[in-house]
């Protein structure tokens, strides 16, 4: 919007009195204080700053640090830029979010529930076992949607004549560690699936599946969103062992955040389809967050220009949708998150 005038050449530069443009004095007096006004709210407008909001996620080379900051990149919508209807950003008007890298599981947790940060990007067995764990501030800790979800996955060389999971349970078993993953929880997991502790043989998960490639182990237990682009796979010299529905069920209820999964034996299309289980990566914020705000953390989360965003990421990124935003959710919803879930369809109403 602009205001314009004009005025005559004389009014500016005629040097004696004229009480005919003695008059018009106080006009232009008005006109220009309309002008400053309206430059000064320009002005302020143009130094408003955004309101910061910071999200946490241990270790910066994992993919979770790598989807925390694609989020945060979607949320953002700092005061200047154009609308979201226009071409410009679909975040929270008025926020800029940044990713921070922190030092592990409980340095985030930590960080967060004295809001240093303002949510957290976690792995659910974490935060439900920090939250379980804990009577304190880290119990305050509220869920506002699952991001990804890295499944279990029990690879053998494609020429093992291993169907199911009882085949295996008595050699050696390379169990692959990432980045930013529980450990401790792929511990328990191979252990609970009958594996011998002292047959278990833990490395990154990148060597944990060249091991099961090249021949050198007979089996390697990985999480991972899929499909992961080992070369093993992609070649066709790995396959997935299935568990079975009672096994998978019985991970599941001593474990009540992982979800069941149904991935591809191999890579072949149309091939067979196996039964294992999930683990969700989850966005948290304290319990005490505005409640408008998250909600329009939500709403801005999976609106399709963030989704887009996280489709151009890792298969973890792109694995990020709405459908499965609740899945393996065990740290109750934030109030805020509850609100646009229901308002999608998402989430029943409680009952009257």
């Amino acid at each position: 919007m602009g205001l314009h005038l004009r005025l005559d050449r004389r009014d500016c530069l005629t040097p004696h009195w004229d009480h005919t443009r003695l008059r018009s004095i106080p006009a232009l007096m008005v006109v220009w204080s309309i002008i400053l006004a309206l430059s000064g709210a320009a002005t302020a407008q143009t130094v408003a700053q955004p309101r910061m909001f910071r999200i946490g996620a241990p270790t910066v080379d994992s993919p979770t640090f790598a989807v925390a900051a694609l989020v945060a990149s979607g949320l953002s919508n700092p005061p200047g830029g154009r609308p979201c209807e226009r071409g410009g950003s679909c975040g929270v008007p008025g926020m800029l979010a940044a990713a921070q890298a922190l030092t592990g599981v409980a340095d985030a947790l930590d960080q967060v529930t004295r809001r240093q940060i303002d949510g957290v990007v976690l792995s659910a067995a974490d935060a439900v076992r920090s939250y379980e764990a804990s009577a304190g501030a880290q119990a305050a800790l509220r869920t506002v949607g699952t991001l990804f979800v890295e499944e279990l996955h029990l690879l053998v060389p494609a020429s093992s004549q291993a169907t199911r999971l009882g085949d295996l349970t008595d050699g050696e078993i390379a169990v692959g560690l990432a980045q930013g993953q529980p450990s401790s929880l792929l511990r328990e997991m191979a252990t609970a699936l009958g594996f011998q502790t002292d047959l278990i043989r833990f490395v990154e998960s990148d060597d944990a599946v060249a091991t099961v490639a090249d021949g050198r182990l007979p089996a390697a237990l990985v999480l991972a969103t899929w499909p992961q682009p080992w070369p093993g796979l992609v070649e066709g010299r790995l396959k997935l062992v299935p568990l079975s529905a009672a096994e998978a069920a019985k991970l599941i209820a001593d474990r009540l955040y992982l979800v069941p999964r149904q991935l591809p034996v191999t890579l072949v299309e149309g091939g067979a389809m196996a039964t294992t289980v999930g683990v969700p990566t989850q966005l948290f914020v304290p319990a005490d967050s505005d409640l408008d705000l998250v909600f329009q953390i939500t709403r801005s989360l999976w609106h399709p220009a963030t989704l887009r965003l996280m489709f151009t990421g890792s298969a973890e990124a792109r694995d990020a949708r709405p459908q499965q935003a609740l899945a393996g959710v065990r740290v109750p919803l934030h109030l805020g998150a509850q609100r646009w879930y229901r308002d999608a369809g998402l989430l029943a109403s409680p009952a009257p």
